[in-house]
């Protein structure tokens, strides 16, 4: 059986503080009838700095690999809060990889490992992998169309393989950025250590 897991890039804030940030999620959770909880309870979000970089890695217990509309939702509210890049990725069974890209809150591009794919799992037209010029400012030795359009176009057997490849190109520690939540609670804290542990309850309408 192949992998499954998504999780949350965000480039971090220069002008918000990790309390800032806490209290943005705690908005974010909100805003979907989720309040703090003291002790884990029916959600947790776990915020790891990346140690390759300059992001941190979102992972949250609510964002099953496939339920886009809530992760692409978390990321694109980060970003805006933030002010900065965040990028949404899924690995779906290690044969499709979609990452979702935002800036300041507005999504820019969305990449696609396998358009064809993608189109037959999600009745879904997808002809391209995706616009490689809005991806450029990520990459962290600055942008190199050839080096992007090299990993793009790159045929790897598993998903998770073309995420490390492009994990390492933006800067990003492969490890930590190919897990989600219940992994990097088992063994990924060594490449990305928690700043911040939130749990939420759902808040039930009365």
């Amino acid at each position: 059986m192949g992998s499954f897991f998504s999780n949350i890039k965000l480039e971090i804030p220069r002008t918000m503080t990790l309390a800032e940030l806490e209290e943005a999620l705690d908005a974010i959770m909100d805003g979907r009838s989720y309040e703090r909880s003291e002790a884990p309870a029916d959600r947790a979000i776990h915020v790891a700095w990346d140690r390759n970089g300059k992001w941190l890695t979102i992972y949250d217990e609510g964002n099953a690999a496939g339920d886009w509309d809530e992760l692409d939702g978390i990321a694109g509210e980060l970003s805006l809060r933030a002010g900065t890049y965040a990028v949404s990725n899924t690995v779906l069974d290690s044969d499709l990889l979609r990452m979702r890209l935002f800036e300041q809150g507005r999504a820019s591009d969305i990449y696609i490992n396998d358009p064809e794919l993608y189109n037959e799992m999600m009745n879904e037209s997808c002809d391209s992998k995706g616009e490689l010029s809005k991806w450029l400012p990520l990459l962290k030795e600055g942008p190199d169309e050839l080096l992007l359009a090299g990993i793009w176009e790159k045929e790897e057997v598993f998903a998770e393989d073309k995420l490390a490849l492009l994990a390492d190109a933006y800067g990003w520690s492969a490890a930590a950025s190919g897990m989600g939540l219940s992994e990097w609670e088992e063994l990924g804290q060594d490449h990305a250590p928690a700043v911040l542990r939130l749990y939420f309850r759902e808040v039930s309408e009365s």
